[in-house]
């Protein structure tokens, strides 16, 4: 079996097709757009610069099936990616395009750190806690703004028609030229790519979690790196990490574990698998965003050595489950040139 085939075989056992129609209620709402390949060669053509009018009209008869699709089942946002990789390369480099988002979620934190008294409603949450708690810790933080920086890039994201979609799609070069050739077997593979639509929600990247399936148990619980922006402390989870993890244990064995078996049964080794959390605090409601294969999520997350953590997981009598959070901002995020984006960090932290 060739390289390619085996990534497929892998990724395909965790895919979005596979395990949505199992967990309905529990992840976002997905349709897939299955593309032809003169809409893919297109899509290619545009990314690559070298479209003509032919792959233009393709394209636009492209966006307009979007649109459609966008219009009869979603509330007029969604989260695109192509096949198994989503664009999270593309959203702003730019203060002029981030700074209106960032400065209105800094406003939010300012006003939830004047008036932190808690609603009726949310008395009585699985996780006690609050959005103007949540927003009121955030904004004691030193590093507030790269908060609401990572934040404002998530919500480059949302995609509310047709074009922006392939446009988003098109400018990125994670989807388009590195990896999804890489995991394809371009040119040989005849797999065919969708374009998958997922139901839009304002993630706070702060309260995305990868937990760590073993044998069924959920075993290990991780902040994450969210848009290539890692080692961030977010003091308001730190302030509730033993409720998030009591209550993303529970959500796990009441809605999941049973309904993932056959994800369980098809992964290898068997039983391993990795889950992207999603708790949002002002619904106090739990997601799943995706379901990854184990051996590609070395990376993003804090059980290092990585495979140290599953060997120590499938010792015979070890249970219960471990989270592990950034205690705080490292230095690096702040001055490495090689962090993403580090030069529009600097700018924002400044203008913050």
């Amino acid at each position: 079996m060739a390289a390619w085939e085996e990534v497929n075989k892998v990724f395909d056992a965790v895919s979005t097709e596979k395990f949505e129609p199992l967990i309905k209620g529990y992840t976002f709402r997905t349709i897939q757009v299955p593309l032809e390949i003169r809409e893919a060669a297109a899509m290619v053509a545009k990314h690559d610069n070298v479209h003509t009018a032919r792959d233009s009209e393709i394209l636009d008869v492209l966006a307009f099936r979007l649109d459609e699709i966008i219009n009869q089942n979603f509330n007029g946002k969604v989260f695109a990616k192509l096949s198994d990789l989503s664009p999270k390369d593309v959203p702003g480099d730019s203060v002029k395009d981030l700074w209106p988002i960032v400065e209105a979620r800094l406003r939010e934190m300012r006003e939830a750190s004047e008036s932190k008294s808690k609603e009726d409603d949310e008395k009585n949450k699985t996780v006690a806690i609050s959005n103007k708690d949540m927003l009121s810790l955030a904004h004691g933080s030193s590093n507030r703004t790269l908060q609401c920086l990572i934040y404002s890039k998530a919500q480059g994201l949302g995609c509310g028609s047709g074009r922006d979609i392939i446009e988003m799609l098109c400018r990125s070069h994670r989807c388009m030229v590195d990896e999804l050739k890489e995991r394809k077997g371009y040119p040989h593979n005849p797999t065919k790519v969708s374009i998958v639509l997922r139901e839009w929600l304002n993630v706070d990247p702060a309260f995305e979690l990868r937990g760590f399936v073993n044998k069924g148990e959920l075993r290990g619980l991780s902040q994450m790196a969210t848009m290539n922006i890692g080692e961030v402390h977010y003091p308001q989870v730190i302030a509730y990490r033993d409720e998030l993890k009591q209550a993303a244990v529970e959500f796990y064995n009441k809605k999941l574990k049973n309904a993932l078996e056959p994800i369980a049964k098809i992964c290898e080794p068997l039983g391993r698998f990795v889950i992207d959390f999603y708790y949002h605090v002002p619904t106090d409601k739990w997601y799943v965003i995706e379901i990854n294969p184990w051996m590609t999520s070395a990376q993003g997350h804090l059980f290092k050595p990585y495979p140290a953590a599953w060997a120590a997981w499938d010792r015979k009598g070890s249970t219960g489950c471990e989270i592990r959070l950034h205690p705080f901002t490292s230095a690096s995020v702040l001055t490495d040139p090689g962090t993403p984006s580090q030069k529009l960090i600097s700018k924002i932290l400044q203008a913050g």
